[in-house]
């Protein structure tokens, strides 16, 4: 284990678990189309494609912070419709405030030109259904621990522990609470 200042952040999909679920009283989910798959087969992998993607993305973001100098160290941990990133370095809390940033700029193109319109051709026709984002931020301590390869044997696998981490996604969360709201910022961030 070992103890560091940083920043965490947490980017989350909204409305993801939702859409990777058959819709009750759609009568469509179960109609095969031109492709072979189901409405609902069609929509999953669809959502696959994209959260890869997204994925991709967010950690080329990452990179070039790194590339460039401004952070030590990153963490960029998958969780599920979502990713944590944890950063530290001489800039963290700025890197985290602008690859935060970048990345929302970047995910609300893509889900307002491609993604969420496709998802409306595969008959999800409410816009509160669509797919949608948030992100928190914090700074503070964090603790890199490692844990269990699970049998993979690329290497060491870590998380992050701590403070930080937990108030990032505290303040993640706080997003829904504000309407309109992408990236919420808690106040040691906002220090730094």
């Amino acid at each position: 284990m070992e103890i560091c200042e940083g920043t965490v952040f947490f980017v989350d999909m909204r409305n993801f678990t939702l859409l990777c679920s058959r819709m009750a009283g759609n009568s469509d989910e179960d109609r095969v189309g031109p492709s072979g798959q189901t409405q609902y087969e069609e929509r999953l992998s669809f959502l696959v494609s994209e959260m890869t993607e997204l994925y991709a993305t967010w950690r080329t973001i990452i990179r070039v912070h790194v590339d460039a100098g401004h952070i030590d160290r990153y963490l960029f941990q998958v969780l599920g419709d979502g990713v944590m990133i944890a950063v530290d370095g001489p800039r963290h809390a700025q890197v985290a405030f602008s690859a935060a940033q970048d990345m929302a700029a970047k995910v609300h193109q893509r889900l307002r030109e491609f993604s969420n319109p496709r998802i409306e051709s595969l008959g999800i026709r409410r816009r509160a259904d669509w797919l949608d984002f948030g992100i928190g931020i914090c700074s503070g301590q964090f603790a890199y621990v490692k844990v269990p390869d699970g049998g993979q044997e690329d290497g060491d696998r870590y998380t992050i522990l701590g403070t930080a981490a937990n108030y990032a996604s505290r303040v993640e969360e706080a997003n829904k609470d504000h309407f309109d709201t992408r990236i919420t910022i808690a106040q040691p961030t906002v220090d730094l």
